[in-house]
C-alpha cells in the first residue's frame, strides 16, 4: 500500500516524538515543554507569542504550558523597560541544565536510524541465512558516533537499520575484523535482496 506524503511526514514526526518522550520520561518534562526549552535555547528572552509561533502551539495552550514551566523553575517571565503589558520569557539556570540534558537526548534519537522493527527484520534475515549477529549499544551517558542512516531517512521514509562491520584502524587498534565478517555481510545482503516479504505498517511477513 502506497502511503501519501503527508501521512509519512506525520508518521515520522510521531515516531521521533515517541522516541524522545520515552527517553526523557524520568525527567518530569511533559508534552510541549521539551520543544519550548529547545526553542528558548536560541531565542532566550522572547515574548510568548513568538514561542507559540516558533513551536506551532496554540496561544491558549502555550499559556498553560509556560505557567507549568515557571512553577517548576525552568523559566522566568519578566517585563523589560517598564512595559508591564509584555512579559519576556527567560531560561533559568535550572532550565539551562534541562536544555543540556535535552540536547543529549535529541542527539541520541537523531543519530541512530535503527528501531525495534528494522532490528527484528534484519535479525530474521540473518537467521534465515545462518549468519550470526552481535548486538551493540552505546552507554546512555556517553555520546557515541552517529551514522549516515539518520541522514538518509530524513530524505526518504523507509525502514532503516544500522549495521556495523568493524575494520582495522578505523577508530582504534581494538576494532578488528574477523576473516568471515565481509562474507557474512555479503551473504546477509544477498538474503535480503533475494527474499520475498510483505510489509504492512509495523508488520512484516517473509514469504
Amino acid at each position: 500500500m502506497k502511503e501519501s506524503i503527508h501521512y509519512l511526514l506525520m508518521s515520522d514526526h510521531m515516531l521521533v516524538q515517541k522516541a524522545l518522550l520515552g527517553s526523557i520520561k524520568e525527567s518530569g518534562l511533559t508534552l510541549g515543554q521539551p520543544k519550548i526549552l529547545d526553542y528558548l535555547k536560541d531565542h532566550n528572552g522572547c515574548v510568548q507569542k513568538d514561542i507559540a509561533a516558533g513551536c506551532h502551539i496554540e496561544p491558549a495552550s502555550i499559556t498553560v504550558i509556560l505557567r507549568g514551566m515557571e512553577t517548576k523553575g525552568y523559566i522566568a517571565r519578566k517585563s523589560l523597560g517598564g512595559d508591564r503589558r509584555s512579559l519576556y520569557v527567560f531560561l533559568t539556570d535550572k532550565g539551562k541544565e534541562y536544555v543540556r540534558y535535552l540536547n543529549e537526548k535529541f542527539d541520541s534519537v537523531e543519530s541512530i536510524a535503527t528501531d525495534g522493527f528494522s532490528e527484528a527484520f534484519f535479525k530474521k534475515i540473518c537467521k534465515n541465512a545462518g549468519i550470526p549477529v552481535q548486538m551493540f549499544a552505546n552507554r546512555s551517558d556517553i555520546a557515541g558516533g552517529s551514522t549516515l542512516g539518520n541522514i538518509s531517512i530524513s530524505h526518504m521514509s523507509v525502514h532503516t537499520v544500522d549495521i556495523g562491520l568493524p575494520q582495522l584502524a578505523m577508530h582504534s587498534a581494538m576494532e578488528t575484523a574477523g576473516v568471515k565478517d565481509v562474507t557474512y555481510l555479503r551473504e546477509a545482503l544477498e538474503e535480503f535482496y533475494n527474499a520475498k516479504y510483505v510489509i504492512d505498517k509495523d508488520i512484516v511477513e517473509i514469504l
